[in-house]
């Protein structure tokens, strides 16, 4: 896939769920919501997907049929500084956590899929289920949620398959 067919802010919603799944990403949980927007209201989807074999979970929604928002969590193994640092300067420091042994990432793919998740694969080290990864550091929340709520995280987390369980709780 060339860098034009990745994913972008605002594209359609249906054109962003047929690149994700051609990834490899599968569903773990489709979710329907209204959203709210002044007057008017919209038919929207969240949706959890994994990938398994990258131990990958993508949580996204849409907005006005159009992709809102996407944020892929992993964990990587952190052999040594070098893999913090390229980690660091490809997704930046605000979206990691150091658990010792490993390095708890989310990223917005809102501006590429493939170019920033092929970027990561090639030069680190994804860990097939997570190791240390805490639960609170996952936001599955729609723009419509109480995001201090966090009985909407446990709801979402059961309601998805159990490969994204074992991925986030090595179930």
């Amino acid at each position: 896939m060339n860098r034009q067919d990745d994913v972008k802010f605002g594209m359609e919603w249906q054109e962003f769920l047929c690149i994700a799944t051609s990834y490899g990403f599968k569903k773990g949980m489709l979710q329907k919501f209204e959203g709210i927007l002044g007057e008017e209201k919209f038919d929207e989807e969240e949706i959890i997907f994994f990938l398994e074999e990258k131990g990958l979970i993508l949580h996204a929604e849409s907005f006005e049929g159009k992709l809102g928002s996407a944020t892929v969590y992993g964990e990587i193994l952190a052999h040594n500084r070098e893999d913090l640092d390229v980690l660091e300067c490809q997704i930046g420091t605000e979206n990691l956590l150091d658990n010792g042994d490993t390095i708890s990432f989310s990223l917005d793919v809102r501006y590429g899929i493939y170019s920033q998740l092929d970027a990561i694969s090639k030069y680190l080290m994804l860990n097939e289920v997570w190791k240390s990864t805490p639960p609170d550091f996952i936001s599955f929340y729609n723009y419509m949620e109480d995001k201090s709520n966090p009985q909407i995280m446990s709801r979402k987390i059961n309601a998805c398959t159990p490969e994204v369980k074992k991925i986030i709780f090595g179930e």
